[in-house]
């Protein structure tokens, strides 16, 4: 992954299942007027999320326009995948830097400039580099979902990766995306259950943090893009489950079969100014309805956030909305 093979070519980086990483960007934070660049070229800048100091973004190729939208420019109808905005690169090469190493990125993306008929027009290449710019490994981004339907696309990175740099396999095409991620350490675990969006136009993530090994019991559960200044718990199963709009809810229940709360002393929390919260779990006493269990490694057990919510359009009423869930296979 990275590295030079006996053909001297850089070798592709594997591809990832969807992941919840702390860094993240649905872009619904993000300020700009259209045609709007990052870095600003004259032009004011993305700000706020993933591209706040965390990376920057920017075309490498002319004609070019990066840009933060909510409206359609397709005559497919490709729009955002979460909330109002998106971010397209039209008709143009771009960059994405990291202020950090990474090891694994991912996200939702589209176009709205494909012949079904040619792979050509579906592709883009992935340079992977190094923070001078060299590049240490490579993937290939084919778009097989009908125009203007998101799909995903994730990948482990080379050790050192700083930078991706995006380019179509055809001039003058546009990528669109949303629901970015990246994460600087291995991701835990893989999203096993959609969210449905919340109050603030975003979909909200579990993630964990720490360890997979039951004898280490060091890991953290961690609840994101949560509105602010609400409640919320997390859920445990071994079973994934999918039911939409349980008990009023504005959300879905990834979880089945029995379902524990941790809803112990200390363990409810407020999701303050940042929308998120998290908890350090005790892999020895998960909580289920018939008592607390053991993780036993080899088991996959299944996370998943609930947190109050109001709901859009009209007046705003009160209900609740979940997180994705979080499959973990713990060792």
């Amino acid at each position: 992954m990275g590295s030079l093979g006996s053909s001297g070519a850089l070798a592709q980086s594997g591809p990832l299942a969807p992941f919840a990483g702390p860094l993240f960007e649905g872009f619904e934070t993000q300020h700009t007027q259209a045609g709007g660049q990052h870095p600003a070229s004259g032009a004011p800048a993305l700000i706020g999320g993933l591209f706040s100091g965390a990376a920057s973004l920017s075309a490498t190729s002319t004609p070019f326009l990066i840009q933060l939208h909510g409206g359609s420019q397709a005559s497919c109808g490709s729009v955002h995948r979460t909330g109002g905005f998106q971010l397209g690169a039209f008709l143009c090469e771009f960059s994405i830097l990291f202020d950090a190493d990474q090891v694994a990125f991912g996200g939702y993306f589209a176009s709205d400039t494909i012949d079904p008929m040619n792979l050509a027009t579906r592709s883009w290449q992935l340079d992977f580099v190094d923070g001078i710019g060299n590049p240490i490994g490579g993937a290939t981004l084919i778009l097989n979902a009908p125009c203007g339907d998101y799909q995903w696309a994730g990948w482990a990175l080379p050790p050192g990766t700083r930078g991706i740099d995006f380019t179509p396999s055809v001039a003058f095409r546009t990528l669109l995306m949303d629901d970015l991620v990246a994460s600087p350490v291995a991701p835990i675990g893989e999203v096993s259950c959609m969210a449905a969006e919340t109050s603030v136009e975003e979909r909200a993530q579990c993630r964990a943090s720490g360890s997979v090994t039951v004898a280490a019991n060091t890991l953290t559960l961690h609840a994101e893009r949560v509105p602010t200044s609400t409640f919320g718990f997390f859920l445990a199963s071994r079973t994934s489950g999918f039911v939409v709009g349980p008990a009023g809810s504005a959300g879905n229940l990834c979880l089945g079969g029995s379902i524990g709360r941790y809803v112990g002393p200390g363990q409810i929390q407020n999701s303050g100014s940042t929308g998120s919260f998290s908890l350090p779990i005790d892999l020895q006493a998960i909580p289920q309805p018939a008592g607390a269990a053991a993780v036993v490694a080899g088991e996959r057990w299944y996370f998943q956030a609930w947190f109050r919510d109001v709901t859009t359009g009209g007046t705003p009423m009160p209900t609740s909305n979940f997180t994705a869930a979080l499959a973990v296979d713990f060792e």
